[in-house]
């Protein structure tokens, strides 16, 4: 990624079509057989996951699929950066730890 784009003004397209409504956003669309994504976020700003039970989930109608990270398994590592940079130490994206067995604040998705 070049540093010359920093602080430095750029011109964006999208902007006029934005500021009048004329948008589309992924809500937008509703297409044949069209499945939603939900992600569930800690409630707690720190606490150790011992268990979550998605049982009542998964019986719900509508519903298809029910993940959590144990189900991801290896799917799960670590994927490269999409803009690396020579600069930077680490090259892969990294998992919050909140991931697998606890909770380190309320923002990220987490699940066993």
């Amino acid at each position: 990624m070049a540093t010359r784009w920093f602080g430095a003004p750029v011109q964006r397209i999208e902007d006029p079509r934005l500021l009048r409504g004329r948008g589309s956003y992924v809500d937008d669309f509703d297409l044949p057989e069209m499945l939603h994504a939900a992600f569930l976020r800690s409630t707690y700003a720190r606490a150790r996951i011992v268990n979550i039970d998605v049982s009542a989930a998964r019986a719900l109608p509508g519903v298809h699929l029910v993940l959590t990270a144990s189900d991801l398994g290896e799917l799960l590592e670590p994927s490269p950066l999409l803009v690396p940079h020579h600069a930077l130490t680490q090259p892969r994206t990294q998992l919050p730890p909140s991931c697998f067995d606890a909770t380190e604040n309320a923002t990220p998705p987490c699940s066993k």
